[in-house]
């Protein structure tokens, strides 16, 4: 898989359903996170693409979407030429020539947008562009102004303003509207992003400016990363299926090779109503071209209740996005089982049912972000099968008033629990990393032995260039483990090998391919067995390793230049 960087939520979402289809089918996904195509600022970056070639994959899955923002389509397929003829498929943004997999960004945008005209009556909108050469950018953006034109709404240039997919520029877009622009804020009813990253940024640049979100300007974005349901307010997006991209993705690659015919894919996108649009939770339903048919008020509770139950599993599966798993098996029907409890006046019999799940989810490691979607899909469904017991409704409401509140708490601790752990053993590898300066012992192969597996990393090597500055045909090995095994020795071997062959054998296993950088020079490339969904691990210790091989290379330069003048 070629991608830009595990930073962003929405390739690492994408990384891991490919990792998980690729595992199911018997193969394994070897990810080289080079940054953007040609762009300037990763120039050094792009270097890990050069690693690719028939010695070390089968095939390719190009996340478009995120690599080919500065050459766009027609440029992405004259680069793209350097891989033929492995088998290759694109992810997200169309690229000539090559069979694509994506989602429905129209019908999305436009759902969004509607549900802004429709239920809030907003009339003024901003809308913050993504790259221009992005296709899928600009299909958003198109959309935006065709649903804006069946509801009689005009465009104003002036309240259109570029962006580049990062959060950066979504509030350097509210600063351009309401400074260069002089854009009176209380002429604008919202503001619409072609990302999520853009309208997380927008939406704290408005706060910051003390402009409430959303009683003053609603914001909508378009994705669904994780940081949109943690926010305050949460956002009100576009749900991308990023697992379901990797996946496909996957399976076209392997059909390939297994010489099947292939079509293009278009997945759906879905609207999640959140708060930032200016609606509460108790309203927003998860998707708003899912509802059940409410039952007469004619039918008993335990009617309404058995006929729902089936349709029900089916919503909370897909609200869960197969994150749960660590619930157990049938976790989706024992949860369901206590909120009928509850409905049927065992007072809290959801509420346990909820934290017996919790801790089975947490004990299992699983992340329970999903958990507040779960909730949402239970109550907006089955709040139609009590509307005619009074008595009922007003048991699950108080039920699911506290379940949210448990499922925040429980969110809130496991992220800060997360980032404080992932920080500490990064802070501590980076400090030991500083003291090692590439000795040659195995010290800095057993600090990462120390520290990385706490990170969800179970094994890494750190390679670098024979020549700072470029690739090279050899490379050498500067540190690395496999579980309990330690390496070192600086052993040479040749690049496109991607590991000595004493190492761990890459055919068995997924793993992500990092470049090595300080500051725009490139140093050599790191591999991760691939563990953790947070990607942001992989580049933090990408990072602490770049300063190591450029403080070793420094020492040595120093040595040298020492021998040289006899002190």
């Amino acid at each position: 898989m070629l991608l830009e960087s595990l930073d962003d939520e929405y390739e690492a979402g994408v990384l891991q359903g490919a990792h998980e289809r690729a595992t199911r089918e018997g193969a394994v996904i070897v990810a080289f996170a080079g940054g953007v195509v040609n762009a300037e600022w990763s120039k050094a970056q792009n270097v890990v693409f050069d690693l690719v070639s028939p010695d070390n994959v089968d095939g390719l899955v190009v996340l478009s979407s995120a690599i080919g923002n500065e050459v766009g389509s027609e440029g992405l397929a004259a680069w793209l030429q350097r891989f033929h003829p492995l088998p290759m498929t694109a992810i997200g943004a169309p690229v000539p020539g090559i069979v694509h997999t994506g989602i429905d960004n129209e019908s999305g945008l436009r759902a969004a947008v509607r549900h802004l005209i429709v239920e809030h009556q907003c009339r003024r909108f901003a809308f913050i562009r993504g790259p221009r050469a992005s296709a899928e950018a600009e299909e958003r953006y198109d959309a935006f102004v065709a649903e804006l034109g069946d509801s009689q709404l005009s465009v104003d240039s002036r309240f259109v303003v570029d962006g580049d997919y990062r959060l950066e520029s979504g509030a350097e877009a509210v600063k351009t509207l309401l400074e260069k622009r002089r854009i009176n804020p209380a002429s604008l009813d919202a503001i619409v992003a072609a990302n999520d990253y853009m309208a997380l940024g927008a939406q704290d640049e408005l706060l910051r400016r003390g402009l409430a979100v959303p009683d003053g300007i609603r914001v909508v974005g378009f994705d669904d990363i994780r940081a949109a349901s943690q926010v305050r307010p949460p956002l009100t997006t576009v749900r991308q299926p990023l697992r379901e991209l990797g996946a496909a993705g996957v399976e076209v690659v392997l059909a390939t090779l297994r010489k099947k015919e292939v079509t293009a894919q278009r997945l759906p996108a879905e609207v999640v109503i959140r708060q930032s649009c200016g609606c509460t939770p108790e309203i927003a339903p998860l998707n708003l071209s899912r509802r059940f048919e409410a039952q007469s008020s004619e039918q008993s509770l335990e009617i309404a209740l058995l006929r729902a139950r089936q349709p029900l599993l089916v919503e909370v599966l897909r609200a869960s996005r197969g994150t749960l798993a660590g619930g157990g098996s049938g976790w989706e029907a024992h949860l369901i089982e206590a909120l009928y409890a509850e409905a049927r006046g065992e007072h809290g019999a959801f509420l346990r049912g909820l934290e017996q799940l919790v801790r089975r989810l947490l004990r299992a490691g699983n992340d329970l972000v999903a958990l507040q979607d779960v909730i949402t899909a239970l109550r907006d469904n089955v709040l139609h099968c009590v509307r005619g017991d009074s008595a009922a409704r007003d048991r699950i409401e108080d039920a699911f008033h506290g379940a949210r509140l448990c499922a925040v708490a429980h969110v809130t601790r496991q992220a800060v629990e997360l980032a404080t752990k992932s920080a500490a053993h990064l802070r501590q590898l980076s400090r030991g990393a500083e003291f090692s300066l590439l000795a040659q012992d195995e010290s800095l192969s057993k600090l990462a032995a120390d520290h990385m597996p706490a990170l969800g990393i179970d094994a890494c090597f750190l390679m670098a260039f024979t020549e700072p500055g470029r690739a090279t045909p050899e490379s050498e090995l500067v540190a690395g483990f496999a579980r309990s095994e330690v390496f070192s020795g600086r052993a040479r071997f040749p690049t496109q090998a991607l590991l000595p062959p004493y190492t761990i054998d890459l055919a068995t296993r997924s793993v992500v391919i990092e470049p090595v950088v300080f500051a725009r020079e490139i140093l050599g490339f790191a591999v991760f067995e691939y563990g953790t969904s947070d990607g942001s691990v992989y580049e933090d210790a990408r990072d602490t390793f770049g300063t190591t091989i450029k403080a070793g290379l420094l020492a040595r330069e120093l040595a040298r230049l020492r021998r040289a003048h006899g002190e």
